[in-house]
């Protein structure tokens, strides 16, 4: 999947639905613009997703959104995923961004 965006304060979310009638483990894998190997490990942050259940990952934790892992990639620009799964059967929306302002303490 294209789009993927970490930084600035930008953040991608994939949402990820188990279509088979048994759980089965979902990871996601992050590439950067240049290719090459992936920006983070996907057996480290998969997630078990039991039949029918949706799982949210995320570049990082995000203020109103419950995300159920998040997939410890540094900064990516103009980056790409690979959706990972035990059985051939987790569907994925486009990757979805979001804007976050982070709030600032007054001085």
């Amino acid at each position: 999947m294209p789009g993927v965006v970490r930084g600035g304060g930008l953040e991608t979310f994939f949402a990820c639905t188990n279509t088979t009638d048994d759980t089965i483990r979902v990871g996601v894998e992050i590439f950067g613009f240049a290719g090459g190997g992936a920006a983070n490990d996907p057996s480290a942050t998969s997630l078990d997703v039991p039949a029918g259940g949706t799982v949210l990952f995320g570049t990082s934790s995000a203020l109103g959104l419950s995300v159920s892992g998040t997939l410890g990639a540094g900064a990516i620009s103009k980056g790409s995923a690979r959706v990972l799964a035990t059985k051939g059967a987790a569907s994925s929306a486009a990757p979805s961004l979001l804007t976050q302002a982070t709030p600032r303490r007054p001085l």
